[in-house]
């Protein structure tokens, strides 16, 4: 036998919504980045959402054009999903209201007014970042005149490198972006050409050149650096370094050597004669290696047929050890 509660029945007809702790108002906290809001639940004496006679419903609540309601199953979501950092509800302080109503098969109702506080997530960037050269949307490179050769750009990506051959690296943009190249798998940027200090073709004419630079990850995600790449003037030609008498002796025995060589007919020109020579242009150098080594260098002809004096002096002469220099 089936017994029913007619005193339950008549006194409470109306459905009561239950879930959050039941109430007038109920306090949710939502992850950011999350639609799902809350289920619903109603307990009513007549009517369920198995049977499908309980509907739900916004009605009201300052933020209520952001939400959605499932009018059988009571859940409810935002319609898009809420960002921590740019909040949209009316405050804009990431505290969201919106009221939903229950209706029973005869009619009766319960309301609840749901405040919902959006809670900040730390978030993954999905993006690569460049890094190289400091990072940030631009960077600063020096670079030496006549070298081809910029940067290398380096890319921290969550799912892609350079290794797994799932970061690509283009060309973007910039004044002067004809005058480069870079390698697409290894981001390598070079000049086409090696740049003249003397003679810049940059779009200012100031020796720094612009270019953009793009990285694209294997989920199509982007980032971009501008490159201004200053090129600097190195001294060309600049004679080497003379602390000592014994470094300038290179610098002038050569000359000596040759100059004295040219006042010898080549037929004279025999294995001793070239033995006694280079010893007596040694010899010179080193003597002379104490003075001005400008002076030493202007007085070359001179030196040249001291030296060949020197060469015929010997050859007349006992003296023949100094032929025993080698000639080479």
């Amino acid at each position: 036998m089936t017994y029913f509660n007619f005193n339950s029945y008549f006194t409470n007809p109306k459905p009561r919504i239950v879930s959050d702790g039941g109430g007038y108002t109920a306090y949710l906290h939502v992850k950011e980045n999350t639609k799902f809001v809350t289920d619903v639940q109603t307990k009513d004496n007549r009517s369920t959402e198995a049977n499908g006679r309980l509907s739900y419903s916004i009605i009201g609540g300052a933020d209520k054009n952001l939400f959605t309601i499932d009018r059988y199953s009571g859940k409810v979501y935002f319609k898009n999903a809420p960002d921590f950092e740019k909040p949209l509800d009316y405050g804009r302080d990431n505290r969201y209201e919106v009221k939903i109503k229950v209706k029973d098969a005869a009619g009766y109702t319960d309301t609840q007014l749901l405040k919902i506080e959006v809670k900040d997530v730390a978030e993954v960037d999905p993006n690569p970042k460049i890094v190289s050269n400091g990072g940030g949307s631009t960077a600063h490179v020096n670079v030496d005149e006549n070298s081809q050769f910029v940067t290398d750009v380096q890319t921290v990506d969550n799912r892609s490198t350079e290794a797994n051959g799932r970061l690509s690296y283009f060309i973007h943009g910039g004044e002067d972006k004809s005058f480069f190249s870079i390698d697409k798998k290894t981001g390598k940027v070079s000049f086409n050409f090696a740049p003249d200090f003397e003679k810049p073709v940059d779009a200012d004419g100031d020796n720094t050149y612009e270019v953009g630079v793009k990285v694209v990850d294997g989920a199509g995600y982007t980032d971009t650096q501008l490159l201004k790449v200053k090129v600097q003037d190195v001294v060309e030609g600049k004679p080497d370094p003379d602390p000592d008498p014994v470094a300038r002796r290179p610098i002038l025995e050569k000359p000596l050597l040759l100059a004295t060589m040219a006042t010898i007919p080549s037929e004279a020109l025999t294995p001793t004669r070239c033995s006694l020579v280079r010893a007596a242009t040694m010899f010179y150098s080193v003597a002379a290696a104490t003075t001005d080594s400008m002076a030493l260098i202007s007085s070359a002809e001179v030196l040249a047929k001291l030296i060949t004096l020197t060469v015929k002096l010997a050859e007349m002469s006992s003296f023949w050890g100094i032929a025993m220099v080698p000639s080479t």
